[in-house]
């Protein structure tokens, strides 16, 4: 275990099939294990618009809030 008790920065990449993937992940000490992703949830609301799924995402700060945008909407998953 990490010795941070908060995320203070995340990056996400962007899904080309229209979903979010929640995941719970962990880095461990020794680097030389592989760290731990595990999906917890996929969240669905978009459509594929020219080929391009989810183009970005964001996390409320205080809030269990996520905002995604794409195919010319922007979605709140709760």
């Amino acid at each position: 275990m990490s010795n941070c008790e908060w995320v203070s920065s995340l990056a996400v990449y962007p899904a080309d099939d229209g979903s979010v993937i929640v995941c719970h992940g962990m880095v461990y000490n020794d680097l030389l294990q592989n760290p731990l992703l595990v999906p917890v949830k996929v969240l669905k609301g978009h459509t594929l618009t020219r080929d391009l799924g989810v183009l970005d995402v964001a996390f409320h700060p205080t809030q269990p809030w996520i905002f995604s945008g794409a195919d010319g909407t922007i979605r709140l998953f709760s």
